[in-house]
């Protein structure tokens, strides 16, 4: 009987601290609702993980009536994208945080064309927003995101 209370009492004590860690308002990681910055709809979800300090993104959900279709493929991508699911595809890459508690230096792929951009992204709204910038020579797009609770 002890050894079943411990247990209980450790799992719980880990889904708090899993819990705490993902509503770290100081950090990018966790889950993100994406607005397209031309409708600026919600279009889908986006898990953000930390993986040795570099970002990387995933899009983990499509929303209905979005215009996107959640079996669509990244047909005009390239090399290792090509025709890969756009749902479950790594899309946001190699993002390294900065002293000014930004972060840059990554890369993004918009599957609607294919094409590769250089990525940078702050927190905002006390780190209930995300503003993500794509960068292709000295033009740019940037979306703002939210915090999915």
């Amino acid at each position: 009987m002890v050894k079943k209370l411990f247990i209980v009492v450790g799992l719980a004590i880990g889904f708090f601290n899993i819990s705490y860690a993902a509503t770290d308002m100081n950090s990018p990681v966790g889950r993100w609702i994406t607005v397209s910055d031309k409708t600026h709809d919600r279009s889908g979800e986006v898990e953000l993980t930390n993986r040795n300090g570099k970002l990387s993104g995933k899009i983990v959900k499509i929303y209905p009536g979005s215009g996107r279709d959640p079996k669509e493929l990244c047909v005009k991508c390239e090399g290792n994208f090509k025709n890969k699911p756009v749902l479950g595809l790594t899309f946001l890459w190699g993002l390294e945080p900065q002293r000014d508690g930004t972060w840059a230096n990554g890369k993004i792929l918009d599957p609607h064309d294919g094409h590769v951009y250089t990525a940078t992204l702050a927190l905002t709204d006390n780190g209930k927003q995300i503003k993500l910038r794509g960068y292709w020579g000295i033009f740019w797009r940037t979306q703002t995101w939210i915090r999915a609770e």
